[in-house]
């Protein structure tokens, strides 16, 4: 009885498991937004020599109050603005500029904060020693439950933020490094060692390391 009762509460818990899909796996950010869609990396020429980078986040959990939040909106608004300017300098070195310039630098971030009561079957499993039914030893248990909640402060209730962020730059290629501008493979170099796997797509295929990477010969616009 007992075990066709346990293998009753496993069927129903697998039943309600069932219908929690796992997502994709997102996408680096350093993506072109074209192939990520909602987020990523593009450019569009101005004039020669000079382009528009503009780079839009993922949407990101944030803290939702306080101190943390306001740092968390800056670390969002900073990984954008460093894909931006990873893309000024990938950029740079494909059209065969060592160097670049920002010209013209506009960052933003989106906040948004949403009250949720979760309502739907949880699943719980357990194990441990004791007296059950006559029985001393060990035993295993699962349970269902259903939360329930009035409000944000109340049962099961909550809030939580997100933010997404959006940058936009022009940007002068240079033909050598100087006080004005900044020396596109240690840029490269730089942002790939800070943001590992997220910028790995960042430098010129079969270049090596990004210290390393040669421009061609001569500049492309």
């Amino acid at each position: 009885m007992h075990k066709r009762l346990f293998l009753a509460a496993t069927l129903a818990a697998a039943g309600a498991l069932a219908g929690c899909q796992t997502p994709s796996p997102r996408a680096p950010l350093y993506t072109p937004q074209q192939q990520a869609k909602s987020f990523g990396y593009s450019e569009k020429r101005v004039s020669p020599g000079l382009y528009e980078v503009s780079y839009v986040g993922p949407r990101t959990r944030i803290a939702t109050w306080g101190d943390p939040h306001q740092a968390d909106v800056k670390a969002v608004k900073m990984a954008a603005g460093d894909m931006a300017r990873l893309r000024a300098a990938d950029l740079a070195l494909k059209k065969g500029f060592p160097a670049f310039k920002i010209e013209k630098f506009e960052s933003d971030a989106t906040v948004n904060r949403d009250d949720y009561y979760p309502w739907g079957p949880t699943v719980g499993f357990g194990f441990g020693v004791g007296h059950h039914y006559g029985h001393h030893g060990p035993f295993t248990g699962i349970g269902i439950g259903f939360p329930y909640g009035y409000g944000p402060y109340g049962y099961g209730g909550g809030n939580r933020s997100d933010a997404k962020a959006r940058v936009k730059m022009q940007v002068r290629m240079l033909p050598a490094p100087g006080p004005d501008g900044e020396d596109a493979a240690k840029v490269l170099q730089e942002l790939r060692g800070k943001y590992a796997s997220e910028a790995a797509g960042a430098g010129t295929p079969g270049a090596g390391t990004p210290g390393n990477v040669k421009p061609p010969a001569t500049p492309t616009e």
